[in-house]
């Protein structure tokens, strides 16, 4: 994750240096790390500390302060999210759905405070409640409240077998030695510069005589290199 996050950082970091350039005519080194990656990814965590001295607390699902914020198991064992989090707008499409409308009047859950201080009781009935359906069956239900939201927790399989994620060109089929093999896409397209697969990944060498001749050496010059063993060729 860390290598996907600080190679996406650097190719923003090289894009904006070359729009500076166009405007300036100087370009300029850019840098980046896996560590500065890595604090930027948690810097909400990071800044509560530096600003406030709080360190943010892990919390448990059997007692979130806002239960239309949190994850469920339905009855056909598979996990999904409900995600609320604005208490006064998201919690009666929740209520409507598990068929307690009656909880809107109820003083132990009309209000967020209240719910936070009931939240173990309240989350508790909903586990109960949602045990009751397969998840298919609860779409069903979830449908009708607009306000609703929510996502399955999908598995690897379950993922790769949805339309949704093949229809959005996650997925790339790479040119291989024989047929191709399907691979997880680049996250960005370019309408202006649109890009293809080429290869999988080289073997070692693989292009050592390539690259060193787009640099400007000759064939011998390339010969004594190889038999020197400065460079690489395949096996």
């Amino acid at each position: 994750m860390g290598d996907h996050s600080t190679g996406m950082s650097a190719a923003a970091a090289v894009s904006a240096a070359l729009f500076d350039r166009e405007r300036t005519g100087r370009g300029q080194l850019v840098e980046t790390s896996l560590m500065r990656q890595g604090a930027y990814t948690i810097s909400f965590d990071l800044n509560l500390l530096l600003m406030w001295g709080t360190t943010l607390e892990t919390g448990e699902r059997t007692s979130m302060g806002n239960p239309a914020m949190n994850n469920y198991t339905a009855g056909c064992g598979r996990r999904f999210w409900i995600v609320g989090l604005e208490g006064e707008r998201h919690w009666p499409p929740l209520a409507r759905v598990v068929g307690h409308p009656e909880w809107l009047d109820d003083e132990r859950f009309a209000r967020p405070r209240e719910r936070a201080s009931n939240a173990s009781d309240l989350i508790g009935m909903l586990d109960g409640i949602f045990a009751t359906r397969t998840l298919d069956e609860w779409a069903e239900v979830f449908a009708k409240e607009p306000d609703f939201f929510w996502a399955p927790v999908n598995s690897p399989d379950e993922l790769l077998a949805d339309p949704a994620f093949h229809g959005s060109g996650a997925l790339v089929d790479v040119p291989a030695e024989v047929s191709s093999t399907t691979m997880v896409a680049s996250p960005v397209d370019f309408r202006g510069t649109p890009w293809a697969a080429r290869s999988t990944a080289p073997g070692i060498g693989q292009h050592t005589r390539a690259v060193l001749a787009d640099l400007g050496r000759s064939d011998d010059e390339i010969d004594t290199l190889v038999a020197s063993g400065t460079v690489v060729e395949p096996s």
